[in-house]
């Protein structure tokens, strides 16, 4: 929004320069507020003396690491590309709203630059607030026994109904009705994403394997939503309307909700069985 009315202003090389400088701006936060556990001031003793115990891989001996496994053998497992799929079928969606959203309000309803600017910003504002909202309820409504058999996935395909609902854009002609539809798939999209991020944790037996598995999942999202746009302008080249794109968006994230439902109903076991715990003679 901010951006938007900058390049209105002073033009699009402003508002690039005024984009680049915000990273700066959480550069200085960065160097200014995070530094060691032993030096911060906002850490929790808690917090701290859990961080310095467990620092450079040292745990509990109850909790002695496994050896992770191989790439070629995750890659091998349904439930890593029942991940995949769903994070590439619901960031789609999102990807396409950012790139295309204030162009399709500028051509198909006839806003001003400035005004596509502010309205585009209202489905990710929303979606910043509700995320947070409905993560904390899911959380909520989650035992134990649900995490570890990764029941989290019905609470997932229930989330993708949200991007789901921009198959109705087309049949739509008020702007605020339509505003109204892409914040509600904004923001419980964004929802899922995070969702399926912590299903990743929920099915995935050994620690060690926990950061392949998430880069894969983050690789199928990032792969999906690079296509988004340019799925998109062939789409609209093809079609000579928006009314499709809204579609393609809507099919994936229905998609999403069966690959969840459906390739993510193992868990991820570990390749080599866990090591004991030394026991020493007393």
């Amino acid at each position: 929004m901010a951006v938007t009315a900058i390049v209105a202003a002073f033009g699009w090389r402003a508002g690039f320069f005024a984009a680049g400088a915000v990273g700066f701006l959480w550069l200085a936060v960065w160097w200014a507020v995070f530094d060691r556990p032993e030096r911060v001031r906002w850490l929790t003793e808690r917090e701290r003396n859990k961080i310095l115990s467990e620092r450079d891989g040292e745990v509990a001996p109850a909790l002695v690491p496994q050896e992770g496994s191989s790439l070629r053998r995750l890659l091998g497992l349904q439930p890593v590309w029942g991940l995949f799929l769903t994070q590439g079928c619901m960031v789609y969606g999102g990807y396409m709203l950012l790139t295309w959203l204030p162009t399709y309000l500028q051509q198909a309803k006839g806003l001003s630059l400035l005004n596509a600017g502010f309205v585009s910003a209202v489905p990710f504002g929303s979606a910043a607030i509700v995320s947070i909202i409905l993560g904390r309820v899911g959380d909520l409504r989650l035992t134990r026994a649900d995490v570890h058999s990764g029941r989290r996935r019905s609470m997932i395909a229930l989330m993708l109904l949200g991007p789901a609902t921009m198959l109705l854009v087309p049949y739509l002609d008020s702007l605020w009705p339509i505003v109204l539809v892409l914040s509600i798939a904004a923001s419980i999209g964004w929802t899922a994403s995070a969702l399926n991020f912590a299903l990743v944790t929920d099915l995935v037996r050994n620690p060690a394997d926990i950061g392949k598995v998430t880069s894969i999942t983050v690789l199928g999202g990032n792969l999906f939503g690079i296509m988004g746009p340019i799925v998109t302008g062939y789409v609209i080249a093809l079609t000579g309307s928006f009314n499709a794109t809204f579609g393609v968006a809507g099919i994936l994230a229905l998609l999403g909700a069966v690959c969840t439902l459906t390739l993510t109903r193992q868990p991820i076991e570990a390749q080599f069985p866990a090591a004991r715990p030394s026991v020493q003679p007393v």
